[in-house]
């Protein structure tokens, strides 16, 4: 393995997102309900070796879902045992 190598690769799938909201009774209404709703994923992300058992990764990531699109970053280390 080639020490403080970079790959990056393409991110692309599906996705399932369930919330519950309850924000208790206002008069003779019951606030709360709860929806489920599916997507797609678009981004792309990177991974550094820092040497041969480290890496650093990072990808960022665009859900498209119906009425809650957003963006999802995520920051990580690895050991490889």
């Amino acid at each position: 393995m080639d020490f403080y190598r970079t790959t990056t690769n393409p991110l692309a799938g599906f996705t399932y997102t369930n919330w519950h909201l309850d924000l208790g009774k206002a008069g003779d209404y019951d606030v709360s309900g709860s929806d489920g709703k599916f997507g797609v994923n678009l981004g792309a992300g990177m991974e550094f070796d820092l040497d041969k058992s480290w890496s650093l990764n990072f990808d960022i990531k665009y859900q498209l879902i119906s009425d809650l699109d957003q963006a999802v970053f995520n920051l990580g280390v690895a050991y490889n045992f």
